[in-house]
């Protein structure tokens, strides 16, 4: 019975070394390497430098923001523990800062109120410019239709007035053939006015002579 009792403590002692020596291996190579996590994510804004020693520390810095110190650590997971809490803080803070600007932006004398009144205006001048212009636009549109039938009546009325001009060329060319003609006429009928007026001329100075014959004629009768 006690040999028995033994050789189940002696089972016993084996499995719990083993589950020991197992949960010691994979602690070990399970845990975080540490200058890996220092240059990887959020922490590439930290510095961390090692300080040789009896006992060596680790001093934390930033790289942005003040770039002041977050502390001397005695351990590098010490230091990378600080170091994630001063993100946490800082990416707080700037939340904050954030919520803040954003409140005031938002207040009714804020600047965003500012603005939006300001876009308001300007909406309401737009749509009034664009009223105008549509209202100009409409204007110049019936003018234009105006202006565009007056050059259709004016096409018209100086087509009919071309016709009437052409038809008065015409009539001034046959005028112009008929006075020349009436001039042919007129000095063909002076032709023949002269040569009648020349034999009437002679007629008369024949009947002249003649009378005079006549009367010594008679002279010469009347003495007998």
């Amino acid at each position: 019975m006690k040999n028995s009792i033994f050789k189940v403590l002696a089972v016993f002692l084996m499995v719990v070394s083993v589950t020991f020596m197992g949960a010691s291996i994979a602690a070990y190579y399970n845990r975080p390497e540490v200058t890996s996590e220092m240059v990887a994510g959020p922490m590439k804004d930290y510095t961390f430098t090692r300080n040789p020693g009896e006992n060596p520390t680790w001093t934390v810095t930033r790289r942005i923001g003040d770039k002041g110190s977050v502390g001397n650590f005695k351990t590098p997971y010490e230091a990378l523990v600080k170091a994630h809490q001063d993100v946490v803080t800082r990416k707080n803070g700037e939340a904050g800062e954030a919520s803040t600007k954003l409140q005031a932006l938002k207040d009714a004398a804020g600047p965003l109120e500012t603005f939006r009144i300001s876009q308001e205006q300007d909406r309401l001048a737009m749509n009034k410019r664009v009223a105008d212009l549509r209202t100009v636009s409409t204007t110049f549109d019936q003018a234009l239709l105006k202006k565009s039938e007056e050059l259709q009546a004016l096409s018209v009325q100086s087509r009919v007035i071309r016709d009437e001009t052409a038809v008065r060329r015409t009539d001034v060319v046959r005028m112009r053939n008929e006075l020349e003609e009436a001039r042919t006429d007129l000095f063909r009928l002076n032709e023949i006015k002269r040569v009648l007026t020349d034999r009437l001329l002679r007629l008369q100075l024949d009947n002249q002579a003649l009378e005079e014959r006549k009367n010594q004629l008679e002279s010469q009768v009347s003495a007998n």
